[in-house]
């Protein structure tokens, strides 16, 4: 079975509907090749491990998919990069570093006496670290505040990204990540992410050009006018959109994900106890590599 690959897709649907329709996916890609590479980009970890273990649980082929961040991906392909040799790799805890040496410049200007609170040290962290994910180099104007302020805090910024200069900062990283891509045959799946930040949308713009892309999203988050704009992009770069078929309520847990955040369906009492929730755990590296030996052999045969 061949999959197409002439255009981008987004899915739109329940979360029952969506997972069945993304592990379908996932085995399609993979019965002309089990070893072919999936890449999955999820907006967390915890949602990466999820989806991971339900892949598992369902026994079907987990191997070399991998579920990671766009932040992650974009590290990732980045390091691949020669010019990425030129600097030093990100150190564990960087930011909290460069936050607290540039709240130390600041003991002699506007914020002098915050300086060494840690509450001022992380909001600068946390603002800081959002402006760069915007892709700011200057602060932008807001009306009816103290121009001192804004100037003292363009002026702390400035030296926050001079300092992250000599790393490989998010700036550089995505910067390398667009212009290495991913390699031929990867396909990329985007599985339950919604905003993008400008750098963000420039990165994944730039693979949508090399990569057949599929978008997994809640129907439900329709309703939100920010994911609007979303929309209007995924279109304007070609997606087709497919509304998967919503089925009846099964168990308590599937009508709870569907009550959430969703305001235009009524109340739906619980039924009886039952299995709908259940711990599992991720497959270990035996079975991995049980699951990689089988893929080896069925190729050899």
């Amino acid at each position: 079975m061949s999959v197409c690959t002439d255009h981008h897709r987004l899915y739109i649907g329940n979360p029952h509907s969506l997972e069945k329709q993304f592990f379908k996916h996932i085995a399609a890609l993979k019965e002309d090749d089990p070893l072919s590479q999936v890449l999955v980009l999820v907006e967390n970890n915890l949602a990466g491990i999820y989806l991971r273990r339900r892949l598992a649980l369902l026994g079907d082929s987990h191997c070399r998919v991998v579920f990671l961040t766009i932040s992650d991906l974009a590290y990732r392909l980045a390091r691949s990069n020669p010019k990425a040799g030129q600097v030093k790799p990100l150190p564990r805890f960087t930011g909290d570093w460069l936050a607290a040496v540039t709240a130390c410049r600041a003991e002699t200007g506007y914020f002098g006496p915050l300086a060494h609170c840690p509450g001022f040290i992380q909001a600068l962290k946390q603002l800081f670290q959002e402006l760069m994910e915007a892709g700011l180099v200057k602060l932008p104007d807001i009306p009816g505040s103290d121009p001192l302020r804004l100037k003292e805090l363009q002026r702390l910024y400035l030296y926050y990204r001079e300092r992250l200069g000599s790393f490989l900062s998010p700036d550089l990283a995505y910067r390398l990540a667009r212009q290495e891509g991913l390699p031929e045959g990867v396909h990329l799946i985007v599985y339950g992410c919604h905003g993008f930040s400008r750098r963000q949308r420039q990165f994944l713009q730039a693979l949508f050009k090399k990569t057949q892309t599929t978008f997994y999203w809640q129907a439900t988050a329709l309703n939100l006018p920010a994911i609007q704009e979303v929309y209007s992009w995924l279109e304007v770069n070609r997606f087709t959109v497919h509304h998967l078929q919503a089925g009846a309520a099964r168990g308590n847990l599937h009508i709870l994900q569907q009550q959430l955040f969703n305001t235009f369906l009524e109340p739906v009492n619980p039924v009886s106890a039952d299995q709908g929730v259940q711990l599992i755990c991720s497959p270990d590296a035996v079975r991995e590599v049980q699951e990689i030996s089988r893929g080896i052999m069925a190729r050899v045969r």
